[in-house]
């Protein structure tokens, strides 16, 4: 299957945990010239934004433009708010 550099990052973060193998592909996706803000859209259309976040917080913070970043980091956060009230 041949899937666009930013379909890969995106289904490689919609997991709960990385292997190896996986992480070592995310650092080298992240080295390319990827389309941040339609990552974060289709993140957002998925309901990744929260995984797409953590597993890239270690490495794409440099790469990706602040303003994407700051708005996953937002929408992250709102995500585990709506969860914290439907526990509660």
């Amino acid at each position: 299957m041949d899937l666009r550099p930013e379909q890969e990052l995106l289904l490689t973060c919609a997991r709960v945990r990385l292997s190896f193998r996986h992480r070592h592909r995310l650092h080298q996706l992240v080295r390319q010239s990827l389309c941040w803000e339609s990552i974060g859209c289709e993140a957002n259309v998925h309901g990744i934004t929260s995984l797409l976040e953590r597993h890239l917080r270690p490495i794409a913070r440099q790469v990706c433009h602040q303003q994407v970043w700051r708005e996953w980091q937002w929408q992250s956060l709102g995500i585990l708010a709506n969860n914290l009230r439907r526990v509660a």
